[in-house]
């Protein structure tokens, strides 16, 4: 093999790499992106529930509380009365959220976060 051949070679080897990390940047890219949009779409989504939910949820509050005043016979009592059993639920859930809320919202958003790069990888 003469030097001009080995020259040609290794000029060819060195464009072979540098077109395989410009398509492995542009796979980074594009796999960055659909991470980001499907984490930003599950975001806007469960944002939209949520808001129906809290919706739901002061009005369902509203309507026990009035329900409430009329078996004590006092509005006032009755809204107290239903804001202590948030407040009650509220100190439970606090006390037990590391264990039943925290470590499983951590490990949903992983999953979530690492859900396309799995598929990948089962592909390949």
């Amino acid at each position: 093999m003469s030097l001009q051949d080995k020259k040609e070679t290794a000029n060819t080897l060195f464009e072979d790499i540098r077109e395989y990390l410009s398509v492995r940047s542009k796979i980074f890219s594009l796999q960055l992106a659909e991470t980001a949009a499907r984490i930003l779409s599950n975001l806007i989504s469960n944002a939209v529930a949520i808001l129906f939910f809290t919706i739901f949820f002061i009005f369902a509050s509203v309507g026990l509380s009035f329900l409430v005043a009329a078996w004590v016979g006092s509005t006032a009592g009755g809204f107290f009365i239903v804001a202590g059993f948030y407040l009650v639920l509220g100190l439970i859930i606090w006390l037990v959220k590391d264990d039943f809320i925290e470590r499983p919202l951590t490990n949903l958003f992983i999953k979530n976060f690492f859900k396309g790069k799995e598929d990948d990888e089962e592909n390949n």
